[in-house]
């Protein structure tokens, strides 16, 4: 998941309270300078409030990232302060037309609740990845028992999630068919990531440099570090002598830490991505696992920096090899790639160019709120009358 992303659009003005709105409940209170699956949701709930109504945030474990409370308010969004989430369904649940519960372990946790105390509203399950997927690809790439066991509960916990919900969102036709066919009969629609396409005409002057953009609490963007470094930089370094990779991601590991030197720099977190994508030359994605859409790479799209990665990491994205980016999985592959999307200034804009139209296209605002509507209509909601400001 991506980290440190760009600014967020939201509505202008609070939206009539009808007390028919939408209740999403997640684990924790989004961060979205953080990470990619926090800045959909603040999208996801900009995009709710304005299509269905009024909003209102409730975070399961309501202690963690609590300054973003102020954040969730100055979007119009209504915040479950204090009380657990089970209390405010109690008091509240028969208010509201929608309840979305984000996330396979909160949605294990709260599914019954909702249906108990909210029994006239539609129930969405909203994946943000499936869990499953993402454990299994990694145990068969690592080995790792542990993640082949977690990947196991999840997928055993999703497919209950799925079938007792009303609708079950995913991110990408890919996981809605992996869904589909692990989940026969149940309602799922894709709402993908959105992103707001910074004011920027993608130009090559003055960019020097590699970036990889990752939270580190997400093993996959451990797992990818460790790959390059071990397998593609050091025949990288040759190719392309003196060029800086630049890491950037809350909470590196210190391993990571003490691989830093002349041209391995890792920043940690960056409070605004957009300086670095103001820089960089090229965004480079090597993921060995993961699921649903790479934030990091619709991101670096969105800011006009070509983007060079494996298969995985262009999976949901409908990008192409040699047209929206360059996609490789082998490490000879990747550094040949890397190399070339560095040093051939008509590929580079043509990347550039073609990237941007993708993530406008498919991944904007405007699709995201067409999906929305699409979400709606499935579940048989009007979109609210409301006005938003």
């Amino acid at each position: 998941m991506a980290d440190a992303p760009e600014p967020i659009v939201t509505a202008a003005g609070p939206a009539a309270d009808d007390g028919r709105g939408v209740l999403v409940i997640d684990t924790r209170y989004p961060t979205p300078d953080r990470d990619a699956a926090s800045l959909r949701m603040m999208h996801v709930l900009a995009l709710l409030r304005e299509v269905a109504g009024p909003v209102t945030f409730a975070a399961d474990d309501a202690t963690a990232h609590r300054s973003s409370r102020e954040l969730l308010r100055a979007a119009g969004v209504r915040v479950v302060d204090d009380a657990p989430v089970e209390a405010h369904l109690r008091e509240h649940g028969r208010d509201y037309r929608m309840v979305v519960v984000s996330r396979v372990d909160t949605a294990t946790k709260h599914l019954l609740l909702v249906r108990r105390h909210a029994p006239g509203a539609r129930l969405v399950f909203d994946t943000t990845d499936l869990a499953s997927v993402r454990g299994l690809r990694g145990a068969r790439v690592t080995g790792n028992q542990s993640l082949l066991r977690q990947a196991l509960a999840a997928r055993r916990e999703e497919r209950a999630a799925a079938s007792a919900a009303d609708c079950t969102m995913v991110v990408s036709v890919e996981e809605k068919a992996a869904l589909a066919a692990d989940c026969p009969g149940a309602r799922v629609h894709v709402l993908s990531v959105v992103h707001a396409l910074p004011e920027c005409r993608p130009s090559r002057a003055g960019r020097e440099g590699l970036v990889f953009v990752g939270a580190f609490p997400h093993h996959p963007n451990a797992d990818a570090m460790e790959f390059f470094l071990r397998d593609v930089h050091p025949s990288l370094r040759e190719r392309l002598p003196g060029v800086r990779t630049l890491i950037v991601g809350t909470e590196p590991p210190e391993w990571l830490r003490e691989r830093a030197g002349p041209d391995i720099v890792v920043a940690g977190h960056v409070p605004d991505i957009g300086t670095v994508f103001g820089r960089c030359r090229v965004s480079i994605a090597p993921l060995r696992y993961g699921a649903g859409v790479k934030g990091k790479v619709l991101l670096s799209m969105s800011h006009g920096v070509p983007v060079v990665g494996s298969t995985i990491s262009a999976e949901g994205t409908g990008a192409r090899d040699g047209e929206e980016m360059l996609i490789a999985d082998a490490p000879d592959e990747l550094v040949a790639k890397i190399a070339l999307a560095y040093e051939d200034e008509a590929l580079w804009h043509r990347l550039a160019e073609k990237g941007r139209r993708l993530v406008e296209r498919d991944f904007s605002l405007a699709a995201g709120r067409r999906s929305v509507g699409e979400l709606l209509a499935l579940l048989g909601l009007a979109p609210s009358l409301a006005p938003v400001g």
